[in-house]
């Protein structure tokens, strides 16, 4: 395999990698903000 073709592997591999963290990151906001609100509508 050429140096190119590993160049573009990784480049393949980080961008899933950073499609991945968006994602989860993502899922984490959701998730924190149902918590949130599931917290305050035992307040009420």
């Amino acid at each position: 395999m050429s140096s190119q073709q590993q160049l573009n592997e990784l480049q393949k591999l980080s961008n899933l990698l950073e499609e991945k963290i968006i994602r989860l990151r993502t899922a984490k906001a959701i998730a924190t903000n149902a918590a949130v609100i599931f917290q305050l509508s035992r307040l009420a």
